[in-house]
């Protein structure tokens, strides 16, 4: 049982505004201000009319703001309670409450945020439907101290010596954590389980913010002015909203209730498909007569132009849709109250069909992700493989590589791979044929290098290190009669510049031309360069614009449809505060697995400590996220979707100084704090478990691990004179749910290498010197480290005048191509 005394509002006379009182003086003033400004034949429209209200809001914060200065104070307060007799014999709040309940920053003004907030709304445009919608917030306020004894139940009881207010709360034990599941895409309600007569008002947390003072997209605390009883509405729940969510009545946090909410996607239900009995019958159909060729068992179905068999599978596979997801948690591995989150698995198999001759080497590879990390099992032709394991057929990585050595006609059939942990199971087929004469599994135009350099476009082949097709700077563009690569005037030998490229989905690559102002958009199909558009770099290509190399007209810009064979054009984003020539740079989460829909974004502005949200599919403007705190000006940001954190790198003081990273949570746009003393570049794994950080100035890499609940854990530290350019992450070839990471050089002639698990560290050697730094004035990144895919074995790196294929399987260089001249442009096409 808890007991406390409430000394909020009774002892002393001068703080007597209850929330109560406090509300209903709001209410007068609106009524007030709506029948002196407000034309007659509206009087009382604000009250149901959201844009009359708004407009009312905004007359009332004019008429305030007597100097125009954008702030209220309390001089200004003090005028408008003279003016209109608003004296506390009518209520026991007064004007001056507003800056006590609704000052958020302590800054002893309100700005307009802060006064649309202090009238108990807030007013929020929502860009798809054009409409403003308002909500109720209040701001919370601390209570006193408590003493918990034992009982069965969890009760607050709280007496008021002076006011004879008697509270008494009470949470049932079995109702301490509370677990809801929702759908993608309907609401939630979270109801608070504390109940008490004359229960002060609930507040609500995540990952230590309250709630009740934000203005969150799709998340409403309504007022209980008028009964309502303080639960969390979730209108449109999505898998960003996933975690965990306290509540607690106001000015008693000892007595909280901790809600988990889980967000599935029906999509992600799968059929059942039974393993038939060992001689049962069993009949497999392929939709595609003119193409269909079954295997020597009568299990597979040979896939040239057959789209829907495998068991319907891959019509499954190509609708499914995958989710994002975030946990509440605390910093530096603390422990937690509740539950982990839970994920059913997503599986990819590679390669999804293959055929190989009598005495050669097969291997078929498994990935998936989830939540836990899900265990693996394959089956061949439905039966477990565990009983074939041989020196011939073996398992490897942990389980997720079957791997045939001197493959034989029996060795035909369909591979499944099944993951499995709590939340569910996931199940993906890889086929294998043994023939002879086999058709080779093609390479095609995909799992290729595009490689960009002064010399036009090379496309290389990285097993054996072949150069496919060489686009030279005069060859024309696709119905067009412009070259490539246009010669300048003044110059005698026709060189290209490249700075940046984005693939397309496999069907394109855009190419951004910085001295042309344009952007080159490569037809991956034909090879052939077919179309440009202004500027630089999503099935939106988003593209920063410099103006010129010093950046003194920077614009932001998207091509939309990007993947259409269509007309393209570009689009502005909205201007952030009526500037569009101060973006220094932007953020896109990158896409995974378990990650298909990215609602936000980030730009930075030039020397300003603000990272502005922008909606990714209105390109607008949503708010800011001040680092003001710590006075960092960001430079760059990696997203991990485990607790759903933004790690910002800011640039160094006045003094040159590197200062620590900041932690944002991107469900409450909250700054959490410093990321500890970690300085530097950060980078995180596909899966969302490891955060690398590059400490720019010396080339220190520092590695942590982000568990499942989102608990970040204490670095350890790789020491190194690299000076490091740039990372590429690459899929254990041994281990399950494990990455490694390879790191290139700016000033050396070494790349590293690092198994994230173990911290184990070799060096890559004599791969040459680095294109300058001032010779790639286009990024910090004079020596890029590409990857091939999530199933690829191979990455590629530049130096000066050649290009340097390395083996990640055997961590070791596996050739060099010579002649290519600043190809510090490179990107992969294939398997992903």
């Amino acid at each position: 049982m808890y007991y406390s005394k409430d000394v909020l509002n009774c002892e002393d006379e001068d703080d007597n505004c209850r929330l109560s009182e406090y509300r209903r003086l709001k209410t007068k003033i609106l009524d007030l201000h709506d029948k002196r400004y407000m034309g007659s034949n509206i009087h009382g429209a604000h009250k149901d009319n959201m844009a009359a209200r708004k407009h009312l809001v905004d007359l009332m914060f004019k008429r305030f703001d007597a100097d125009n200065n954008g702030q209220i104070d309390a001089s200004e307060l003090s005028q408008v309670i003279k003016q209109e007799g608003l004296s506390k014999d009518v209520s026991e709040c007064t004007l001056f409450d507003l800056l006590k309940y609704n000052d958020v920053n302590d800054d002893e003004h309100l700005t307009k945020e802060e006064f649309y907030t202090a009238l108990g709304w807030t007013v929020k445009v929502d860009p798809s439907q054009g409409a403003e919608s308002l909500r109720p917030q209040i701001r919370p306020k601390r209570g006193a101290k408590a003493t918990p004894s034992s009982d069965k139940s969890l009760t607050a009881k709280a007496l008021d010596s002076k006011c004879l207010n008697v509270y008494l709360l009470t949470l049932p034990d079995d109702q301490k954590v509370s677990v809801t599941t929702v759908t993608i895409g309907q609401s939630a309600v979270l109801t608070c389980a504390i109940t008490g007569e004359r229960r002060p008002p609930i507040l609500w947390k995540r990952n230590h913010q309250y709630l009740n003072s934000l203005n969150l997209a799709d998340i409403n605390i309504p007022s209980q002015d008028f009964g309502d009883d303080g639960s969390l509405y979730f209108t449109k729940a999505t898998t960003t909203h996933i975690g965990n969510y306290t509540c607690h009545a106001d000015g008693y946090e000892q007595l909280f209730q901790i809600h988990t909410l889980q967000v599935n996607d029906k999509s992600l239900t799968r059929p059942s498909h039974p393993i038939p009995p060992s001689h049962h019958q069993s009949h497999f159909h392929c939709s595609d007569s003119a193409h269909r060729k079954w295997s020597q068992q009568h299990v597979i179905c040979l896939l040239t132009s057959c789209q829907d068999a495998r068991f319907h599978l891959t019509s499954l596979k190509s609708e499914r849709r995958t989710l994002i997801w975030a946990t509440e948690a605390t910093r530096k591995g603390s422990k937690q109250d509740g539950k982990i989150e839970k994920f059913p698995p997503v599986i990819r198999v590679y390669p999804e069909s293959q055929a190989r001759e009598p005495g050669v080497t097969a291997s078929l590879r498994c990935h998936a992700e989830g939540i836990p990390s899900p265990q693996l099992a394959w089956l061949k032709n439905g039966m477990d493989i565990t009983s074939k394991l041989s020196k011939q057929l073996t398992l490897q990585a942990n389980g997720s590589e079957v791997h045939i050595s001197n493959v034989h006609f029996e060795d035909t059939g369909a591979y499944t791979c099944i993951a499995k942990n709590d939340a569910g199971i996931d199940e993906d087929i890889s086929s294998l044929f043994v023939e002879d004469s086999a058709r080779k599994t093609r390479l095609g135009i995909g799992n290729m290098f595009y490689v960009f350099y002064e010399d036009g476009i090379k496309v290389i082949q990285p097993v054996a290190c072949e150069i496919q097709r060489h686009i030279k700077p005069s060859e024309k563009l696709l119905a067009l009669q412009e070259e490539v690569c246009p010669t300048s005037p003044g110059e005698e030998v026709q060189r290209c510049v490249w700075s940046s490229a984005v693939n397309i989905k496999d069907k394109f690559i855009y190419v951004t031309q910085p001295t042309l102002d344009r952007v080159l958009i490569v037809d991956i199909q034909s090879q052939k360069a077919i179309q440009l558009q202004y500027d630089k770099s999503h099935d939106q290509v988003w593209l920063l614009s410099w103006g010129d190399v010093e950046k003194n007209f920077p614009t932001l810009q998207v091509i939309n449809q990007a993947s259409g064979r269509v007309s393209h054009h570009t689009v502005h984003t909205q201007p952030i505060g009526r500037r569009f020539d101060r973006v220094d740079d932007f953020f896109l989460p990158a896409s995974s697995l378990i990650i298909n829909h990215i609602r936000y974004g980030l730009i930075f502005h030039r020397n300003e400590p603000v990272l502005h949200k922008i909606d990714l599919e209105t390109m607008s403007y949503v708010k800011n996220i001040s680092l003001r705190e710590f006075n960092c000006i960001p430079k760059s940001v990696a997203y991990t979707h485990l607790g759903g954190y933004y790690f910002v790198n800011c640039r160094p003081d006045s003094t040159g100084a590197s200062q620590p990273q900041l932690i944002v949570d991107s469900v409450t746009d909250s700054l959490i704090g410093q990321n500890g003393d970690v300085t530097g570049t950060p980078y995180v794994s596909p899966d969302g478990h490891y955060l690398v950080t590059v400490d720019d100035s010396d080339g220190l890499m520092r590695i942590q691990v982000i568990s499942e609940r989102g608990e970040i854990q204490e670095p350890f530290d790789i020491h190194t004179n690299l000076h490091l350019s740039d990372l590429a992450f690459q899929r254990s070839f041994t281990e399950l749910h494990q990455y490694n990471v390879f790191g290139s050089s700016g000033r050396q002639t070494d790349a590293l290498f690092v198994e994230l698990s173990s911290g184990k560290v070799k060096m890559i050697k004599s791969l040459k010197e680095a294109t300058k730094a001032f010779e790639w004035p286009w990024s910090g990144r004079n020596r890029v480290m590409a990857g091939s895919g999530l199933f690829g074995q191979y990455l590629m790196t530049p130096s000066r005048d050649s290009l340097f294929v390395l083996d990640g399987r055997l961590n070791k260089l596996n050739c060099e191509i010579t002649d290519v001249l600043k190809g510090n442009v490179v990107v992969w096409v294939g398997e992903s």
